[in-house]
């Protein structure tokens, strides 16, 4: 196999495009910062929605209980 010599050309081209990597990674860099911080704000609104449901499924079974204790004790001193 033959040894490739490398021509200044070359050598400017090579260089180009290490240059828009580095511009490419830092672009990614920043955009996966983005994306972190929106996951973020994102966690904390579902866990937010989540104590709210579970806040409202409690309320209910609570509701629901009493309205069934009551009907329950109504039903006891009728007769």
């Amino acid at each position: 196999m033959a040894t490739e010599r490398w021509t200044d050309e070359m050598l400017d081209k090579l260089a180009e495009k290490v240059e828009k990597n580095a511009e490419a990674i830092e672009k990614n860099a920043e955009a996966i910062e983005k994306l972190t911080e929106n996951a973020k704000e994102l966690n904390i609104r579902f866990n937010a929605y989540q104590q709210t449901s579970q806040w409202v499924v409690n309320l209910a079974f609570g509701l629901l209980a009493t309205a069934t204790i009551t009907t329950i004790i109504t039903a006891v001193f009728k007769k």
